[in-house]
């Protein structure tokens, strides 16, 4: 506005005085505005410039008539405070502007309604504000701001803050206009029951561009209330304003509002009207705006009353904010219009009207929303047109329709997923035309019509949809009628009927509606249960379906046909004959309204009901399965015989249109494999439980084949019977075998049934049978016991006839008392027993006493076989006795074997006594196994050694080569270790001279009673068909051994010697110690003495002949008492080889009973050790004639050949025997050096013998070396004082004397041999004799007369190397295996017959 004439005006609060003058320059400028008001003349236009500074005072001006410009200088500077207590002016027919200021903290104390406003009250005026701020007013009635009454307001670039009142917040419009621009309304409350947060209008034309209304509160119409006028408003926004009804604005009584290109944005309302409440005919029309998340809990955006139309265009709807309704329709005769919005993730129904309205949707889009979009009632109409519905998920009907029309063209319905896309009751009608519905799923169907209606569907495409529990396209109750026309339905898919599914009407029968279809293609359709295209659902009316023109491609259903329909009727399946209490299996089978089954169900159940007079037991009620059928299982039904009792059928909870169904069913008697039972007046046909005739047939067919192998056992034992094999087991024993075994097999057979005849019969021949065959097995192993006790291991171990049969008939006393009692006095009898739950009847065979009869029987047998076990056991060293052919093992583990079948199989049976199965299978098994194991251990074994004789006989010869080297190895170890102690000895090899070899009196102490008993019972532990004894390696006063050394001895077989006394010391014996120590500790002295006498007998003995001992020294101290005493004879039932040494061979002389000691140090009295050294003692008159050798017993052992005899086998003229008992050296500070080096040696065992002793030398010399360095006196005393009493030696456990022969008393020719051995022996005590005068006289010559093999180690200043010591150890080795070249070894025969006993060997003097 300009002023052509104008008065100006300078006001400063800071430097404005108070004079006449002032304010008419800027330097001089006044300082109250009131002044300047008194100085303005009306209807003049005059600007006051308001300098810089806050204004306070008194204001509150009245103008009338005035033009005035307040004018500052910025809002931020000029500032008008009217602090809370008046306005600034009450204004009248004026014209007043406000530039660049602020007014604020006005106060407006209204009376009776007149002169409202906080800060300015107009009248009739114009009110200009221009970059204005008008904050904190408040007033007490309306208009906190502004009151403006038949005025014009501008408002440019203006806020409205803060303001407060009752009504109008920032301002009033009444009956005026209002121009605003740019301008911002922010924090304007109104209370109590006043509206318009920031603006009021009555009835008055405003207009809105490029504003902001935020954050305005009021009770009603958050930001801008109008009641009455027009409102357009453009370019703005409305954010969170906030209210109770209507949170952005609120329209009453005939308003027009027009919002364009709005955002309207988190308006919210406590009750409805989120955005906007419309009233009476109040009119709204939004295009291109903004709706986001404004809120009520009733409407979010627009709630309308009014009839006048309320009009979207081109607008878009988003926001997640629930609500219940988003655009509502309350009114009759209301009018939606929304054209071309967009609508996504919205909340609550979008469109809802309850009235007759009318609602059109244009060229529109949902998607995602999560409610239904339209929902309408009381005959409202809905037109959509070109409209798509894409991406929606709702468990709700898309468009809901009561009693009203819906139309849709051209519209898409795509990938939702809801529970239909239209719902209409109540006469509504539905028609679609052009439209799609593709990739849908639904809840229901695409359409669900009920309680009337119509439905028009024309060229349509229904394609790829599928419905979830009942139809796909149209879900329908039959109370309307259908219409489809030009359509294609392709590849939907449901669960019953994918395009109509008639459902049961819920408000009115059903009446003959029509279903019209024409020019329809079908394909690939699908129902997952009934009805590929049409399915109706319980009861169901006459259908009237017409289908002209119509194309069937591929349709199907997995329990139906086509068309298909609920439960109609039903058929029962029922056997009318039956048994008493059979098992009466009932099906009923489900019909549709068209014959077809009713599958893919479980909804219907059926009852039977009985007659009264049969017994039932089972489940009467069936339910119905997905094949179309009911089964009552496991029902039975009794009555008497040739009786008759109906069953009656009906179907619940729908019940059949043909009403119940009764059958009548007769009781006939029972089936071949049952039998009649009446217990507690109920019939029964009890099936009889019984062996299978698979299990007959196989347990039969190998008791069969068991028979024919024992007839063939018993052939073969008969015909054989004087071959060694058979005849050894006695021929009766297996006969009797045979039997025993052949009467248990019978019992299968007779376990086949229990009838009276096998229930009387079974259990004696399970006694006799079992009986015979283990008494007579006992008897066998007691027999084998009783020869090992009484030491007659070489006595054949086959049993008497007699015997055998006198026991067994000992044996069998009780078992006959058992079978007789069983069978004759407390017979068992044929009962049964029955299961009513499993209709079975059971037969056994029991008796009052029959647990006793078992528990009789195995007591009994049990007491046999576990005496029988403990036989086997106590017998377990001599099972595999040569010879034998391993019958005491076999009949060992035979015994064991009956031990464990018995006590397994008679009680298992007895406890399974009543079932027949297991009963029969128990005894079977275990006869079987009886019988299997008897021929595989008792007669297979024979039968092999019959077949298979020459190669066991060669195994045997292979095993005898093995033993040899075995044997040969251990003889060059003894070598060795001769050698090393012979060096020992040299240094006290003078005392040696002195001492008394032949102490008897010592010796003969030093042997107890107990050894030499159990001597003479270790005598006859050889065999008589194959014993073969090794001879021992043996010195006549000593035995190297150590623990770590591998025995000498192999096989059960023993070392056997003669003897000049009547028994033999046991090696094994702790006894023996201590004659072991007394002759260690006179060792020295003896040597001496012997020394002496085989230098002296050397050269004066030209026709001399040794013998050769294998026995210890008598205890008698005269020769004469030795030689009587010794009377055993050297043959052996073993074969034998022969050995005649050559008529120029130089005999062996007992130079190794002279040995030289070793005196570490002093004398050696008490404290010395010898080893024996042998060498060849050269004779140049030898007779050439055997008679005057001697002869000399070598026993051989099976598993070893006989090997040359060492000189250390040589007797002394007492004829000494052999002792085994070993010396234990202690010449070595620590005991393990030795015993490590026994330890190499046996590791080393698999290479060769050469390398074998040489690597054991040079561990031994360097042993040696070191030793002899640390040696002193005393340690020398203590070692050989431990020599003496060293405890307990490792020697053969079976050690015998193979001159004895265990069968002297029966055989003559044996007492031949014993005869011709002790001449043998007198003649070679005479040689003794004559050799101990030769030595007594040639004494002080034993040095140099005597060719010993160790006389290069003799001389005591001698060096010892590592390399003489090898040397000697070869040189030893050479001659003792020139000597083995000199005799010959006959082979050893082995044959199924008796074998004769060891002959002699000869042994004469070689050159």
């Amino acid at each position: 506005m300009k002023f052509k004439k104008k008065n100006i005006y300078w006001v400063s609060p800071t430097k404005g005085v108070e004079s006449m003058g002032c304010g008419l320059v800027k330097e001089f400028p006044c300082k109250d505005i009131g002044s300047i008001i008194d100085k303005i003349t009306p209807n003049v236009s005059t600007i006051i410039n308001l300098m810089e500074g806050v204004y306070r005072g008194n204001f509150s001006y009245l103008m009338t008539n005035f033009v005035i410009l307040f004018k500052g200088e910025g809002r931020d500077k000029t500032i008008i405070d009217l602090e809370g207590r008046q306005r600034f002016t009450l204004c009248t027919i004026s014209d007043i502007h406000f530039k660049d200021l602020t007014i604020k903290n006005g106060f407006g104390n209204a009376i009776s309604g007149i002169f409202d406003g906080g800060a300015i009250y107009a009248y009739d005026s114009q009110i200009h504000f221009v970059n204005v701020a008008l904050i904190d007013n408040t007033c007490s009635a309306s208009g906190g701001g502004i009151f403006l009454y038949n005025c014009y307001f501008n408002v440019e670039h203006s806020l409205f803050q803060n303001n407060t009142a009752n009504s109008g917040g920032g301002f009033i419009l009444l009956l005026s206009a209002s121009n605003i621009t740019n301008s911002s309304f922010l924090h304007n409350r109104v209370f109590q029951e006043g509206k318009g947060g920031a603006i009021q209008v009555f009835i008055s034309f405003m207009s809105i561009e490029l504003s902001l209304f935020a954050y305005n509160i009021a009770p009603y119409s958050g930001a801008i209330d109008m009641v009455g006028g027009n409102l357009t408003s453009k370019y703005s926004k409305f954010i969170e304003n906030h209210s109770n009804i209507g949170g952005g604005f609120g329209l009453y009584f005939i308003s027009n509002v027009i919002f364009e290109s709005c955002e309207f944005i988190g308006n919210r309302a406590n009750s409805t009207g989120g955005l906007s409440f419309l009233t009476a005919q109040s009119m709204l029309r939004f295009s291109l705006c903004i709706f986001k998340d404004n809120f009520a809990p009733n409407c979010g955006i627009v709630e309308s009353h009014s009839i006048s139309p309320l009009l979207f265009e081109s607008c878009s709807f988003t926001g997640d904010v629930p609500t219940a309704v988003q655009i509502a329709l309350y009114d009759n005769y209301c009018f939606l219009k929304v054209q071309n919005c967009h609508f996504s993730e919205i909340q609550g129904v979008l469109m809802y009207a309850d009235s007759i309205s009318n609602i059109i949707i244009d060229s529109s889009s949902f998607t995602n929303v999560s409610n239904r979009i339209i929902d309408v009632g009381n005959e409202a109409d809905i037109l959509i047109i070109s409209s798509t519905f894409y991406n929606i998920t709702i468990d709700e009907y898309l468009v809901s329709l009561s009693n009203g029309n819906f139309l849709a063209y051209n519209m898409d319905f795509n990938n939702n997923i809801v529970l239909a896309l239209i719902k209409s009751s109540v006469g509504g009608s539905v028609t679609i035309v052009s439209s799609s519905m593709s990739n849908n799923y639904v809840s229901t169907s695409l359409i669900s019509l009920s309680n009337g209606y119509s439905v028009y569907i024309e060229n349509c495409e229904v394609k790829n949809n599928t419905g979830l529990f009942k139809g796909c396209f149209i879900d329908t109750d039959h109370t309307g009628s259908e219409t489809i026309v030009q359509s294609l339905f392709e590849n939907n898919r449901s669960p019953f009927g994918p395009i109509l599914y008639f459902s049961n009407p819920e408000t009115m029968l059903s009446t003959n509606y029509s279903s019209n279809f024409r020019d329809i293609l079908f394909s690939n359709n699908f129902a997952a249960y009934s009805g590929a295209l049409v399915y109706f659902s319980q009861n169901v009316s006459l259908p009237n379906i017409s289908c002209t023109n119509c194309i069937y491609d591929n349709n199907t259903a997995v329990f139906g046909e086509l068309v298909n329909s609920a439960f109609y009727s039903f058929n029962v399946s029922i056997t009318p004959v039956i048994y008493p209490f059979q098992d009466l299996i009932i099906e009923i089978f489900a019909l549709d309204f068209f014959g077809n089954l009713v599958r893919g169900t479980s909804d219907l159940g059926f009852f039977a009901i009985p007659c009264s007079d049969a017994y039932v037991e089972g489940n009467l009620f069936a339910v119905l399965n997905e094949n179309g059928s009911a089964i009552f299982s496991n029902i039975k039904l009794s009555s008497n015989p040739n009786s008759i009792c109906n069953l009656t059928f009906l179907s619940v909870p729908i019940v059949s249109e043909n009403g119940p169904i009764t059958i009548p069913i007769t009781f006939s008697y029972c089936s071949q494999d049952r039998e009649l039972v009446m217990i507690k007046s109920i019939y029964y046909c009890l099936k009889t439980i019984k062996v299978t005739s698979f299990v007959k047939f196989l347990v039969g067919t190998l008791a069969a084949i068991l028979l024919i192998i024992l007839i063939i056992s018993g052939f073969i034992s008969l015909k054989y019977r004087k071959k060694r094999v058979i005849r050894y087991s006695n021929p009766l024993f297996l006969c009797i075998i045979l039997v025993g075994c052949i009467i248990f097999l019978i019992t299968i057979p007779v376990l086949f049934g229990s009838t009276s005849a096998t229930c009387k019969i079974r259990f004696p021949i399970i006694v006799i049978g079992s009986c015979l065959v283990t008494s007579s097995v006992f008897i066998k192993q007691f027999r084998i016991w009783r020869l090992i006790k009484d030491i007659q291991l070489l006595r054949e171990t086959n049993v008497e006839n007699k015997y055998l049969l006198k026991f067994i008939s000992i044996l069998m006393v009780i078992p006959i008392i058992i079978v007789i009692c069983s069978f004759f006095i407390f017979p068992t009898h044929e009962k049964y027993t029955f299961n009513q739950r499993d209709i079975t009847i059971t037969h056994y065979c029991s008796d009052g006493s029959y647990l006793a009869y078992v528990i009789i029987f195995l007591v009994y047998q049990m007491a046999i076989l576990l005496f029988g076990c403990y036989l086997v056991i106590v017998c377990r060293k001599f099972r595999s006795i040569p010879g034998t052919f391993n019958e005491a093992t076999y009949i060992g583990i035979l015994i064991y074997n009956y031990t464990v079948v018995l006590i397994v199989a008679i009680p298992l049976a007895y406890v399974f006594n009543k079932n027949p199965l297991a009963n029969f299978l128990i005894f079977s098994i275990s006869i079987i196994v009886f019988v299997l194991s008897t021929i595989i251990l008792l007669f297979i074994p024979k039968f092999h050694f019959l077949l298979r004789k020459k190669v066991i006989i060669s195994s045997l010869e292979k095993l005898i080569k093995e033993q040899e080297a075995i044997v040969q190895r251990n003889k060059d170890i003894l070598y060795f270790y001769d050698m090393y102690l012979a060096e020992e000895r040299t240094g006290i090899q003078q005392q040696q001279r002195q001492g008394n070899l032949y102490n008897n009196n010592s010796l003969g102490r030093s042997i107890s009673s107990n050894t030499r008993k159990r001597s003479n019972n270790n005598i006859n532990n050889n065999n008589n068909n194959n014993s073969f004894n090794m001879t021992g390696f043996s010195d006549s006063s000593s035995t190297i051994s150590n623990p770590n050394l591998t025995s000498f001895t192999s096989s059960p077989s023993s070392l056997n010697s003669s003897s000049d006394s009547d028994s033999t010391p046991d090696f094994n014996d702790p006894n023996f110690l201590e004659y072991y120590n007394e002759r260690v500790k006179n060792y020295g002295k003896r040597k001496s003495i012997e020394k002496n006498k085989i230098n002296n007998s050397i050269p004066n003995s030209p026709k001399s002949t040794t013998s050769l001992p294998t026995s210890l020294p008598s205890s008698s101290s005269s020769s004469s008492s030795s030689s009587s005493s010794s009377s055993s004879s050297s043959s052996s039932s073993s074969s034998s080889s022969s050995i005649t040494p050559k008529s120029n061979t130089p005999i062996l002389s007992p130079s190794s009973q002279s040995s030289k000691t070793i005196n570490k140090g002093g004398s050696g009295s008490g404290n010395s050790s010898s080893i024996p050294n042998y060498q060849n003692i050269k004779s140049p008159n030898t007779p050439k004639s055997n008679k005057s050798s001697p002869n000399l017993s070598i026993p051989v052992n099976k598993n070893s050949k006989v090997s040359k005899l060492s000189s250390n086998q040589i007797s002394s003229p007492k004829s000494i025997k052999s002792d085994k008992s070993p010396i234990t050296i202690k010449d070595f500070d620590n005991s393990s050096d030795l015993s490590d080096s026994s330890n190499s040696l046996k590791s080393d065992s698999s290479i060769g013998s050469e390398q074998f002793n040489e690597k054991v030398i040079n561990r031994i010399f360097n042993i040696h070396q070191d030793k002899k360095v640390k040696t002193t006196k005393q340690q020398s005393d203590s070692t050989l004082s431990s020599i003496g009493s060293d405890s307990s030696p490792n020697f053969n456990e079976n050690i015998n004397n193979p001159n004895i022969n265990p069968n002297n008393n029966n055989n003559p020719n044996n007492n031949n041999n014993n005869n011709n051995n002790n001449n043998n022996n007198n003649n070679n005590n005479n040689n003794i004799n004559n050799n101990n005068n030769n030595a007594n006289n040639n004494n002080s010559d034993t040095d140099d007369s005597s060719p010993n093999f160790n006389e290069n180690i003799e001389k005591k200043n001698v060096v010892k190397t590592k390399t003489n010591f090898l040397n000697q150890f070869h040189q030893k080795k050479q001659k003792d295996s020139d000597n083995r070249k000199n005799y010959n070894i006959s082979p050893i025969n082995i044959s199924d017959e008796k074998v004769p006993p060891l002959s002699p060997i000869n042994l004469s003097k070689r050159k």
